[in-house]
């Protein structure tokens, strides 16, 4: 059996399949706010610099791109860089 297909608005389809290779990335402010971990926790050691929501941001764009884990500080610092915020970049052995 033959697949049919209709006619529609050529000009639409076309910039839909464009825009399937668009990447957009956005923080919220929520994110912003949460980047950094909570000061005052009380634990042993160093004080914790980055809270899970930034570690858990980091681990799903490595797993969704396949990115080792360097290249991974590396593309979130540059999405940093890009949307201008003034945030800091976990290290990979953090991430």
């Amino acid at each position: 059996m033959k697949n049919s297909y209709q006619k529609g608005n050529w000009k639409e389809y076309n910039q839909n399949l464009i825009n399937r290779g668009s990447i957009i990335f956005w923080f919220s402010k929520y994110v912003t706010r949460k980047w950094t971990a909570k000061k005052g926790k009380k634990h042993f050691g160093r004080p914790f610099t980055y809270s899970n929501l930034a570690i858990s941001t980091a681990h799903t764009i490595r797993f969704v791109y396949h990115l080792p884990l360097r290249t991974t500080q590396g593309f979130i610092g540059s999405l940093l860089s890009i949307l201008k915020l003034s945030l800091k970049t976990s290290c990979y052995t953090q991430i």
